[in-house]
């Protein structure tokens, strides 16, 4: 165990690599007391048995009885023995996850506890959207949607059309064959058409970016046992790519559900949380189509669950 810690220190510390371990069921004794443990990131799969040492040696030694389920990952878990449970059909998209965020933040030993703290949270909870009596954690979804997917396709199909159009009247060359140059005058009709194609990829461009950064995700979590309230949510690249909300409890007045207009003037209800001294913080946006049931669900859900009352504008 020692020569197997001496070296994870040079590992991790020394050559500033990253070391994530995974623990099955079982996993017991050495393993548990050396590499098991010295985790960046501790992942444990679900009703895996965790310990270092087994349930009768314990009776026999202290001759106490050893309650059922203490030593379950589930139990631990809520002991902060490690990081998230992962069951193993999504743990290579989590592990996927973990290395390309340390790709982006690599470890820093001024601030990995923060970060890595924000990014085991946001990993997991990308996978599992979780509820217990104590903790309530809820994935949000970002730019990564299919109607944002084919929206920015068909913007950039329809501009780039245009562009070309507006550049063949221009050379008086066909870059398009259903177009003939000929027919089309580059004044006024093809500057026209090529400033559509040009501002529909610059639309289109910033549809894609917003895709590949994930803008808008994240997760919300409300833990009732620490009485904090954490609000994760992914930016632009920038000061504001990390976008991370700290908030007690206790400061919550109520949860609001407020009606608003989206894009296409449809009078839809959105949900905000209510925080003294700071106002109302959004916790649905115009473009997720949920239901008014579902929203007054959610609602009265997140109230009982803060035990706030709830307010209807």
């Amino acid at each position: 165990m020692a020569k197997i810690s001496s070296a994870l220190y040079d590992y991790q510390s020394n050559k500033k690599l990253f070391y994530v371990s995974i623990l099955t069921s079982p996993t017991t004794g050495g393993v548990t007391a050396s590499f098991g443990m010295l985790g960046d990131i501790i992942i444990a799969e679900p009703n895996s048995y965790i310990a270092f040492a087994g349930k009768r040696v314990i009776e026999q030694t202290l001759k106490k009885t050893v309650p059922e389920g203490s030593q379950a990952a589930e139990y631990l878990f809520h002991k902060g023995l490690f990081d998230p449970i992962v069951p193993r059909n999504t743990l290579k998209g989590v592990l996927s996850e973990l290395f390309q965020l340390h790709a982006f933040f690599p470890l820093n030993p001024k601030k990995s506890s923060r970060a890595l703290s924000s990014i085991i949270l946001f990993v997991s909870n990308k996978y599992m959207s979780w509820r217990s009596e104590r903790i309530w954690i809820e994935l949000i979804t970002g730019s990564r949607k299919t109607s944002n997917f084919c929206w920015a396709f068909i913007l950039f199909l329809g501009s780039l059309g245009f562009l070309l159009v507006g550049t063949s009247s221009y050379l008086g060359r066909n870059l398009i064959s259903l177009f003939p140059s000929q027919q089309i005058i580059f004044f006024p009709q093809g500057i026209v058409m090529s400033f559509y194609g040009i501002a529909g990829l610059f639309i289109s461009s910033y549809l894609w970016c917003t895709i590949l950064w994930n803008v808008g995700s994240g997760y919300d979590r409300f833990d009732r046992k620490e009485g904090i309230v954490c609000i994760f949510r992914w930016g632009f690249p920038g000061k504001n790519r990390r976008i991370f909300l700290r908030l007690l409890m206790k400061d919550i007045q109520s949860i609001r559900i407020a009606v608003k207009e989206d894009i296409y003037a449809r009078r839809i209800l959105v949900l905000y949380m209510e925080i003294r001294g700071q106002g109302a913080i959004p916790l649905t946006r115009t473009d997720e189509n949920l239901t008014p049931r579902e929203i007054e669900q959610k609602a009265a859900e997140l109230a009982y669950f803060l035990r706030v009352p709830i307010e209807v504008f």
